[in-house]
């Protein structure tokens, strides 16, 4: 080879190289963002949510205003009985976090469930579930 061709030959070779480069640069997409290819994207920083705070009774939080105003719909004896209860004896819910608690008579004791949907559970198992409220069944 000559030195007119070998030159020619590095001559082509460094065009080339600087019009296609030796690798690709990423390119970001039209919104700003990378494109698939510019590999795996991590994700933001996130803040810690806050703890919950379950009750001592173990029912679920909820918002005690809106507790104290579903309960504030009671009776006063009502009031307190459910107060005393705390929480729905088939979902666990606190009594007042889903609106004003319901009163059944359920194995010859008064007793508050959250809504309407635990009340087939409770009467289809009373001794189940009086148990989680510490109350025994009548006799």
């Amino acid at each position: 080879m000559t030195n007119l061709n070998r030159l020619s030959a590095i001559l082509a070779c460094t065009l080339m190289i600087g019009v296609v480069g030796c690798k690709p640069k990423p390119i970001a997409a039209p919104d700003g963002q990378p494109k698939v290819s510019d590999g795996p994207l991590l994700a933001p920083p996130q803040q810690p949510a806050a703890p919950a705070t379950p009750q001592a009774d173990g029912g679920d939080t909820a918002e005690p205003a809106k507790i104290k105003a579903s309960l504030a719909s009671l009776s006063t004896e009502d009031r307190a009985l459910a107060e005393k209860q705390k929480i729905c004896p088939v979902s666990g819910e606190a009594l007042g976090a889903m609106g004003a608690p319901k009163k059944i008579s359920v194995a010859g004791h008064d007793v508050f469930i959250c809504c309407q949907g635990c009340e087939k559970e409770l009467t289809s198992e009373p001794d189940k579930y009086l148990a989680k409220i510490g109350v025994q069944p009548a006799k």
